[in-house]
C-alpha cells in the first residue's frame, strides 16, 4: 500500500521491480547500464520521471530568468549569445552592432567581451580622436565621422526646403483634406485616418510627416509603432510618434467625434499619414506609401535632402472612408508583430521547461 501510494505521489505506473523484470525481458543488461532522466541543462540525472520533471522546471526558471543586457531583451533566445565579462549580462553580438551608432568607433577586444552598456561606459574613442596612430584606426575615425555628419546634414536639409507640393495641399488637418477618428476595425486599433474629401485614384491623400532619425538614436523602451523606415537610406527613420502625442494630449477629444491637436499645435499644418492602420486585410488595402525626393528650387538641395514619404490612393476613397495602407516591411516596429513575438517566446519557453529532462540510457564503466 505504502509503495503504491509512493507511485502516485510521483505520477509512476510500475515499481522498481516490475520495471527491472521490463527491461531484462526487452533485452537490456542491467549489468552494463541503467535508465535514468538526464537534465539537458545540467547534466543531473535522476531515477523516477517525477523527481526529474520537478527539477527541470527549477533548473528552467534559473536559466531562462537570467539577466540580459540586449537589445532583444533574450527574444532571440541562448543561440549566439555570450555573457559579458563586466556585468554577466547576457548578449548577441548581431544586436549590439545593430544597436551601435555607425559614428561610434570602439576596442575590437572590448567589442568581443563586453556587452553595448559594458562597452560604453569603459569609453569608446569618440569620433574624430586624433590619438589613433595606426592608418587602420585613422581611417575608421574619418568613416565615423562622415557618418555623424551625413546624419547631421540630413536633419539640416530636411527644414531647408519648402516644395511646390507642400505649399498647394499636403492633406492636413488644417486643410481638411482629412481627418482622425475612432478606426472602424475595433476598439484594439485605436485611432484611424479618414478621408474629409473624396480622392481619386492615384492622387496624394497626405504625408508622412515626423522628425528623421536613426534607429541608433532610439531610446530603451520607446513606442515604435509610428516609425517608418525610409528604404535605401542606411536606416534613416520617420518618426510619427510626435503627430500622435500632439492629438493625444489635447484633453477636450474627441470634438464632434473627431480627434485633433491642441490649437496652435504645429500638428495641424503637418501631414497625417502616420494615423493610418494595416487591417491585414488584402481587400481593404485603399492607399500604400510612396517615397520621393523632393522637387524644389534648387535642384542641388533638394537631390541632399531626405526622401518624403507620401501617402497615395490606389482607388478611389470616398468622403468618410477610412484610409488603410499596408505596413511591410516600412513599418518593421509596429506592436502587433512584437506582441506575437511574445507570445511565441513564452510558449516556446514553457515547452522547453516541460521537455528539460530526458531519458537517456546511462552505461555503467
Amino acid at each position: 500500500t505504502n509503495e503504491l501510494k509512493a507511485l502516485v505521489k510521483r505520477d509512476a505506473y510500475e515499481c522498481e521491480a516490475c520495471e527491472e523484470a521490463r527491461l531484462l525481458s526487452e533485452g537490456y543488461d542491467l549489468s552494463s547500464g541503467y535508465w535514468a532522466y538526464v537534465c539537458r541543462l545540467c547534466n543531473a540525472t535522476f531515477d523516477d520521471e517525477y523527481t526529474a520533471r520537478l527539477h527541470g522546471r527549477r533548473c528552467a526558471n534559473v536559466q531562462f530568468k537570467r539577466r540580459w543586457s540586449c537589445a532583444c531583451s533574450g527574444e532571440r533566445g541562448l543561440k549566439g549569445a555570450s555573457e559579458c565579462r563586466q556585468c554577466s549580462g547576457w548578449y548577441h553580438a548581431s544586436c549590439k552592432n545593430a544597436k551601435r551608432a555607425a559614428w561610434e568607433v570602439v576596442d575590437e577586444r572590448a567589442a568581443s567581451e563586453l556587452c553595448l552598456e559594458c562597452e560604453r561606459a569603459a569609453g569608446s574613442a569618440p569620433a574624430g580622436d586624433s590619438g589613433a596612430s595606426s592608418k587602420h584606426n585613422a581611417s575608421r575615425l574619418r568613416a565615423a565621422a562622415r557618418a555623424k555628419a551625413s546624419e547631421d546634414s540630413a536633419q539640416l536639409l530636411s527644414g531647408l526646403i519648402c516644395t511646390a507640393r507642400d505649399a498647394v495641399h499636403v492633406g492636413t488637418l488644417r486643410d481638411g483634406r482629412v481627418y482622425v477618428a475612432r478606426s472602424r476595425l475595433g476598439e484594439s486599433a485605436g485611432l484611424g485616418l479618414f478621408a474629409g474629401i473624396a480622392i481619386g485614384r492615384n492622387e496624394r491623400i497626405t504625408t508622412y510627416a515626423g522628425p528623421t532619425l536613426f534607429r541608433e538614436q532610439l531610446p530603451p523602451n520607446y513606442d515604435t509603432s509610428y516609425v517608418l523606415r525610409v528604404p535605401d537610406s542606411g536606416g534613416t527613420l520617420i518618426d510619427g510618434k510626435p503627430y500622435a502625442d500632439a492629438i493625444y494630449a489635447n484633453k477636450a477629444n474627441p470634438l464632434n467625434g473627431r480627434y485633433v491637436p491642441t490649437e496652435g499645435s504645429v500638428a495641424w499644418q503637418q501631414g497625417v499619414a502616420s494615423m493610418a492602420n494595416d487591417p491585414r486585410d488584402a481587400q481593404k488595402y485603399n492607399a500604400r506609401i510612396v517615397f520621393s525626393k523632393p522637387q524644389g528650387s534648387n535642384k542641388a538641395l533638394c537631390e541632399l535632402a531626405p526622401m518624403i514619404a507620401e501617402l497615395i490612393a490606389t482607388r478611389h476613397i470616398a468622403k468618410d472612408e477610412e484610409v488603410y495602407f499596408k505596413y511591410g516591411s516600412e513599418k518593421p516596429f509596429e506592436h502587433f508583430r512584437k506582441a506575437q513575438q511574445r507570445r511565441q517566446l513564452e510558449m516556446r519557453q514553457k515547452e522547453k521547461k516541460n521537455n528539460i529532462c530526458m531519458r537517456k540510457w546511462i552505461p555503467v564503466s
